[in-house]
């Protein structure tokens, strides 16, 4: 069993080849770039190989069409089938790399319990508690938030579930450890 080192994330897997030549078509499961400098690694014999994305085609609300260098036709492609990409965590003035603008795709993932303990505030800059947890629901993401007390009819310790969806994120700030996000009427009572 390999093991990942802690500075990679996977953010995507690899689901299948796509035509003829060297393309494949990856579920993504995390933030991604679409204009992805850095390499993405894959993993071959317990070891990462960076490849870099030459292009990559947004489809759906999880899922794109890739083009790595150097893969170049069918065979080099169904070799990549279920494997997962990683990306290096780099922090760079208090931001991990998946956080910066133009990142777009955000579906489940483990790498989302960075947000346990982030400040959650409403679209109107309301506090409203804090992530206590991050919950991996299929085609469902969630974050669990205990409640401030100082919301209307919150009693200490009571939580909410709110859904973690790239439209519903106004702002991040991973510095401070805030994340404010457009929260649907009736969600929280």
């Amino acid at each position: 069993m390999k093991s990942i080192p802690e500075d990679l994330i996977d953010i995507a897997q690899v689901v299948k080849s796509y035509g003829t030549s060297g393309m494949v078509v990856i579920k993504i499961f995390a933030l991604v770039p679409l204009n992805l400098k850095e390499p993405v690694f894959i993993f071959f014999d317990e070891l990462p190989v960076p490849f870099f994305i030459e292009s990559i085609d947004k489809k759906g609300s999880s899922g794109a069409l890739v083009k790595l260098e150097t893969i170049d036709d069918i065979d080099r492609a169904d070799e990549l089938a279920g494997k997962r990409l990683y990306i290096e965590y780099q922090e760079e003035e208090g931001e991990a790399p998946y956080f910066k603008d133009g990142y777009e795709n955000l579906s489940s993932s483990p790498s989302w319990d960075v947000l346990t303990g982030f400040i959650v505030k409403n679209q109107e800059n309301i506090i409203i508690g804090n992530v206590s947890a991050f919950l991996d629901i299929p085609n469902n993401p969630c974050l669990e938030i205990e409640l401030s007390d100082r919301l209307k009819h919150s009693q200490n310790g009571e939580t909410a579930l709110i859904p973690l969806h790239e439209d519903l994120i106004l702002d991040l700030d991973a510095e401070k450890k805030i994340i404010q996000m457009q929260i649907p009427d009736g969600l929280l009572k």
